[in-house]
């Protein structure tokens, strides 16, 4: 679910609440205080009532998996597998990764891509990477 006007301290907190042992984790920090959390079923569900019943606004997306969280875990392995048969260049054009908002890099674009399976998904960070490096 996207949850909206939710600062990163504020999702920690949501997430940590309503977890209750399950996977529970902000999964993509979108900016414009919209965050989306990925867990289980039951946990997003906790934290979308928890997060209602303060007043805020969210919407259920219409994803398949907890994508970007401890979810994907067991997708990492046959990822990385595959990846190794996969020839990567330097691009000509920088390419923004996502898990730390920085320019990929050739040598390591396998280990940032399996780690883009459990990790949020930096976009704020990214564009900002972007603009200030002159991208309009």
């Amino acid at each position: 679910s996207a949850f909206l006007k939710i600062t990163l301290v504020e999702a920690q907190e949501l997430c940590a609440a309503c977890a209750e042992g399950e996977v529970l984790v902000p999964a993509n920090l979108n900016g414009g205080g919209q965050i989306v959390m990925a867990g289980t079923p039951a946990a997003v569900s906790r934290a979308e009532e928890a997060w209602a019943a303060s007043k805020g606004r969210f919407s259920r997306l219409a994803t398949s998996g907890g994508f970007h969280s401890p979810l994907m875990a067991p997708a990492a392995e046959p990822f990385a597998a595959y990846l190794a048969g996969v020839d990567f260049r330097e691009s000509a054009v920088p390419v923004i990764g996502n898990v730390h908002g920085a320019p990929l890099q050739a040598a390591t674009v396998r280990e940032e891509l399996v780690a883009h399976l459990v990790s949020p998904v930096q976009f704020e960070a990214s564009v900002q990477k972007l603009a200030a490096a002159g991208a309009q």
